[in-house]
């Protein structure tokens, strides 16, 4: 009988409004209260750890050296400057010596800035976590941004609740801490998606779009490109062809201003494009966009494969504890985005089709929150799914819609209007899902004890990670219970705070206790070399944490270049394989220390001595 009457009051509800009576509706929800309450729960979540994890290869550390490196090319003075590492300036970043230009520079020119604002514009001061701000800072612009959006899709609770679960994502929370260009794009995305639904919402019922949604959408995806290329402006385009195509209306589009929005995407990136090409020459710039682009979506780029259907598989865990009722959410979504009339089924095939044929031209739009969050999600999530390469947080632009839908779906089977939330396929999700938290909180909590070993602090914060996991093992366990009886909202808030335990623990314990060969030897070089100015090689140990470690001096050699490279820098300090230290230690070298570890870029322990040639 509640599934019944809450269904019916579900059907009758103006769209937009809560799935919950008016006494909890407070105005707060959507105001400067609730932005506040995200604000401090991104806080507790991305400020912690944001310095204690070492340097992560690859990608980050890729970054983070090119990063510095355009920094270094306009606060050091000019006698310390070298061509090799510093010609790029603000222009071409450089990783090394190489050129770094299959990514756009807006994310190397906010690491620079952040860098200079945290050291007073001092190279030498600089540090890990100084180039991580740009990512944290977009996570909580993205955060905020779903939150705003989603009061205008949906409930304010739902909105509120849809940004807290897309703040707590294992995927989201991960990338706030690394210097890379995945959560300043997760923020340019949602931006453009949000002023594009205020857009749309206008055109399409026929009235003048104002300026700031249009020249916001516009703006917003030419920071996407500066960022990441083509990524931004696919989600947005898919989306626009998406809302038409269920709609059968293009003329909304024309108010869009499309043609002023290719101005000023133009205005902000082409600039940039001719300086690189200036620099570099246009045809080379050309191929690498080229193998960028369209190299990565026909083969795969690195060894980064994955069959039709990765994507979603990850979402599981990459989205937990937000996945507990995503299934139903989107079905939900699917079924009230749209109306179609019924037609009496026909007997044969031909028939069948006509019929389908029939309800879709006669389709109806019903609700457009929804509609809005299916075409932001499944076209998009379609090319990710069909590209050749592909690595997990491709997606991460299309979870606001995902947490949102999962927000709205969450309090509809609150309230009891989500008949399927008490299937036996529903209820054997919600176990799947509590497995797929023990096993995520048991990895924490074993990379929590791993980091015991290391002694001192090591001792303390694993053995806390490993027990704030067990606790929230068990406190999940105990919620089935709440999800069985339709108390959701229950079961997510506990899983929230699942969600915390579990990223504190990751960025605290687990990672930075397995994450330590190149500081070890980080810090075997800067005893033997505390100014900084001798050069360093490396045999077979070429990740580029340790280029990041040594500021760029590092040079990466193979095993028969170590003589010639012993003959040119005969002050140099030398790391190599314990396999090969003997005979060098034998040849007139001196063994400065030692380091082994597990290098998890390549799967595999390395041992490694530092060695130097006897004075």
């Amino acid at each position: 009988m509640q599934g019944r009457l809450g269904s019916i009051r579900d059907r009758l509800r103006p769209e937009g409004d809560s799935a919950l009576p008016a006494t909890v509706r407070a105005a707060w929800w959507r105001g400067p209260f609730a932005a506040a309450l995200l604000l401090a729960w991104c806080l507790l979540i991305y400020l912690p750890g944001l310095g204690a994890l070492p340097v992560i290869d690859r990608d980050e550390a890729r970054f983070a050296q090119a990063s510095r490196q355009m920094f270094e090319s306009v606060a050091l003075p000019r006698e310390q400057r070298t061509d090799e590492l510093h010609a790029g300036g603000l222009i071409v970043p450089k990783m090394g010596e190489r050129d770094r230009l299959n990514k756009p520079p807006l994310i190397y020119w906010l690491q620079s800035a952040s860098a200079a604002v945290f050291t007073g514009a001092d190279p030498s001061l600089d540090a890990i976590w100084m180039y991580r701000v740009p990512s944290m800072l977009g996570a909580i612009v993205a955060v905020l941004a779903t939150w705003w959006v989603g009061v205008r899709l949906f409930d304010p609770r739902a909105a509120a609740l849809g940004a807290a679960l897309l703040a707590v994502a294992p995927m989201v929370v991960w990338d706030s801490r690394q210097a890379r260009a995945d959560q300043v794009l997760l923020a340019c995305t949602t931006v453009a998606m949000a002023a594009l639904y205020v857009a749309w919402k206008r055109a399409a019922a026929g009235q003048r779009v104002p300026i700031r949604a249009w020249a916001t959408l516009w703006i917003a995806t030419g920071l996407g490109v500066l960022t990441k290329g083509p990524i931004t402006p696919m989600v947005v385009v898919l989306t626009i062809v998406a809302l038409a195509l269920a709609t059968r209306s293009w003329r909304w589009t024309l108010r869009l201003r499309p043609g002023a929005g290719v101005l000023i995407i133009a205005a902000m990136v082409f600039p940039w494009v001719l300086a690189v090409a200036a620099q570099v020459g246009f045809g080379n710039y050309f191929s690498i966009v080229y193998d960028e682009v369209l190299g990565r979506s026909a083969a795969p780029k690195e060894g980064h494969w994955g069959p039709p259907g990765y994507h979603f598989a990850f979402l599981m865990a990459l989205f937990w504890p937000g996945v507990i009722v995503t299934g139903l959410g989107l079905l939900r979504a699917a079924r009230r985005a749209i109306h179609t009339p019924r037609v009496a089924p026909g007997r044969g095939l031909r028939s069948r089709i006509r019929g389908l044929w029939f309800r879709w031209r006669c389709r109806t739009v019903a609700r457009r929150g929804e509609l809005f969050c299916l075409a932001w999600i499944l076209p998009s999530w379609i090319v990710f799914e069909l590209v050749s390469t592909k690595l997990p947080h491709y997606t991460m632009p299309l979870y606001p819609a995902v947490a949102l839908l999962s927000a709205r779906c969450l309090l509809a089977a609150q309230a009891g209007s989500v008949a399927g939330a008490f299937s036996k396929p529903a209820r054997l999700g919600y176990r799947l899902w509590v497995v797929l938290g023990w096993v995520l909180l048991g990895a924490a909590a074993a990379g929590g004890l791993w980091s015991v070993r290391l002694g001192g602090m090591h001792i303390l914060l694993g053995l806390a990670a490993a027990i704030a996991c067990v606790g929230a093992g068990y406190a999940l366990w105990r919620t089935i219970d709440d999800a069985d009886d339709g108390r959701f909202v229950r079961t997510q808030l506990v899983a929230l705070v699942a969600g915390l335990i579990l990223a504190l623990s990751i960025v605290h314990a687990a990672v930075p206790g397995v994450v330590r060969l190149t500081d070890r030897l980080a810090a075997i070089l800067h005893r033997a070399d505390p100014d900084a100015s001798r050069p360093v090689a490396s045999v077979r140990y070429h990740e580029d944490s340790l280029v990041f470690a040594t500021r760029g001096r590092l040079s990466r050699l193979n095993e028969p270049q170590i003589d010639a490279w012993r003959r040119a820098n005969p002050t140099g300090v030398l790391i190599v394989p314990e396999r090969l230290a003997p005979h060098l230690i034998a040849d007139g070298m001196t063994r400065l220390g030692g380091a082994s570890g597990f290098n998890y870029s390549s799967g595999r322990s390395e041992a490694l001595a530092v060695l130097a040639d006897r004075p």
